[in-house]
């Protein structure tokens, strides 16, 4: 056995070799960002240089200088130079959006790493996958809170006011993380973004809605519609996740895809189409009566008053805001719903004659969360911040 000596000059020598290995990633790391920079500075200026010399054949042919066919051939080349200028543009640092500057500030977001892009939506899904069961046991503590608890404890409120701070944390992590995705190219449409903006707003409106008894009149109601929302959601989740291995194993989707985009668009079982639609379309008209309900109460109920000073408000704002909300919402799913079952329509019309009229190659449109995925995003919308302990069910 080598002596205590040589085995702690080994492990030296083998610490060394790794520093040094470790300097010769760094040194190409930033000879790649170098790289890259060089590039990217040089994109613009050749964008211009492309644009001026399209123009420039555009008056040659006009001008009888260049035949119709050499003007052809000349264009098609100018748009082939464009594409691979789109191709170093994509390695330009981006910040992402407001909403990512102000929490993580101007830093880039963009990661180049193939393996890193696709963890970042592995992430993603484990997120969602990890927190589903809350989303059954938040509606579950509140029932339980309205029909047991209150009547043991003097105090229950805290139970409510949890729930909406972890919707609001779930929320906000949620929008951060699909801007992220969004930057290093998954396919969500913008809606749903936004629809996790409303949700997140409408936690925070609930957390300052005291407890009075128009919150003992809207929580049941509520209560059974994010409970509802969270059964429809565990069954789209489940679906999206075997559909998504199924459609990248097809070509149709790319491991940057997020499991709701697109989710039922390629699937043809009617049954099932129908079955998610009619659900769907129920939750968002229970969304709209949540909120005629809000608005209506915002004006007649008698322990609100909407038209006196507004430096007396106690609960006012807080029922218009999230009335309104719903109402956003509802309207919101609804489009992007019907948005996604006319598309898959068309392209299934287009596919019995014998096949789609897009081309094979030809970028999915962007609507992303397909019909399965509306479930999703609307199951998990804060529109449950609504009664005090139903902000939850605002995501709707």
């Amino acid at each position: 056995m080598p002596s205590l000596a040589a085995r702690i000059e080994s492990a030296f020598d083998d610490a060394v070799k790794d520093a040094q290995r470790a300097a010769e990633f760094q040194a190409l790391m930033s000879k790649a960002d170098s790289i890259r920079d060089t590039v990217v500075a040089g994109c613009d200026k050749k964008r211009k240089k492309l644009s001026a010399l399209r123009k420039e054949a555009k008056e040659a042919q006009g001008s009888g200088g260049l035949s119709e066919e050499e003007a052809s051939r000349l264009t098609v080349r100018l748009d082939e130079a464009d594409g691979a200028l789109q191709q170093a543009r994509r390695l330009r640092p981006v910040t992402g959006s407001l909403f990512i500057r102000l929490f993580l500030g101007s830093v880039n977001v963009k990661v180049s790493h193939e393996e890193d892009r696709k963890k970042l939506k592995e992430e993603y899904n484990k997120f969602k996958s990890r927190t589903n069961l809350l989303f059954i046991l938040i509606p579950l503590s509140w029932a339980a809170n309205i029909y047991l608890l209150s009547d043991w404890l003097s105090y229950t409120h805290w139970i409510t006011v949890f729930g909406h701070i972890w919707l609001l944390y779930y929320y906000v992590t949620l929008a951060l993380r699909e801007n992220i995705l969004r930057v290093n190219g998954s396919r969500i449409m913008s809606w749903w973004i936004v629809h996790h903006y409303i949700s997140a707003a409408m936690s925070i409106v609930m957390l300052t809605w005291p407890f009075t008894s128009l919150h003992e009149e809207l929580m049941p109601s509520f209560t059974v519609f994010f409970l509802s929302q969270a059964v429809v959601m565990q069954f789209q989740a489940f679906y999206q996740r075997r559909r998504h291995y199924s459609l990248v194993a097809q070509g149709k989707a790319s491991q940057m895809d997020v499991t709701n985009p697109e989710g039922l668009r390629e699937y043809n079982t009617t049954a099932l189409l129908v079955v998610l639609v009619v659900l769907l379309m129920g939750t968002y008209c229970f969304e709209l009566y949540l909120s005629y309900s809000m608005l209506h109460a915002a004006i007649y109920h008698p322990g609100l008053q909407l038209w006196r000073n507004p430096m007396f408000y106690k609960q006012e704002l807080q029922v218009v805001f999230v009335g309104a909300a719903f109402a956003v919402l509802a309207v919101g799913n609804t489009i992007s719903l019907v948005r996604t079952v006319s598309d898959k329509c068309v392209r299934g019309s287009g596919g019995a004659g014998g096949g789609s009229s897009r081309p094979a190659d030809a970028p999915r449109p962007a609507t992303p969360e397909a019909v399965a995925d509306v479930a999703a995003a609307g199951s998990r919308s804060p529109s449950a911040s609504p009664g005090v302990r139903h902000r939850s069910v605002a995501k709707q």
